[in-house]
């Protein structure tokens, strides 16, 4: 036999109804709202290592403007190889070593590269023309700079699309 509960324990129990069907009524309008993703946009795969880098595409030449891609590959290449040639400074003094490079490197940068004693660094010149490897083209660019050591590799990023590159790191290649 159902026992049939006093009148003021149903009242909190239709609220609860009411609020649950309406908060259920809501869910259902705005899930109609959403667009239907269009077939013809292609999304990026997500990368399954650690690096989350495209390889870049040759450069085709004709074009006598650059687009803002290889706008921001020749100014993250034109800095990694600034960059390294101030590195690539062995004989100078710790302060003044670290001194120049600081303008140029990102808070994390230019923490680690404090510690480095420029009497350590094996590279003394930079010996050819700086070669972006790959990067999103927008905020993060991989530049290889040859230096007479052995090439280096030169992370650089930047927040926004207005702003300046930074150098976030400076390291050899791998194996050497």
């Amino acid at each position: 036999m159902l026992t049939q509960l006093p009148n003021t324990q149903q009242r909190p129990l239709a609220r609860t109804a009411g609020i649950a069907a309406s908060g259920l009524a809501i869910c259902l309008a705005l899930a109609g709202c959403t667009a239907v993703p269009d077939a013809s946009v292609s999304v990026p795969a997500t990368a399954s290592s650690s690096e989350e880098f495209v390889s870049l595409p040759e450069r085709v030449g004709g074009d006598s403007e650059a687009g803002p891609v290889e706008s921001a590959f020749e100014e993250s290449s034109s800095l990694a190889l600034e960059v390294v040639a101030k590195y690539c400074r062995p004989e100078l003094e710790s302060r003044r070593w670290i001194g120049d490079l600081y303008p140029y490197l990102t808070q994390s940068a230019a923490l680690a590269l404090q510690t480095v004693d420029p009497v350590n660094v094996p590279c003394g010149e930079v010996t050819g023309s700086a070669n972006p490897v790959n990067g999103d083209g927008a905020f993060t660019m991989r530049v290889m700079v040859p230096t007479d050591a052995g090439e280096y590799q030169v992370y650089l990023h930047r927040e926004q699309l207005s702003d300046e590159w930074a150098v976030n790191e400076i390291r050899p290649a791998a194996g050497q």
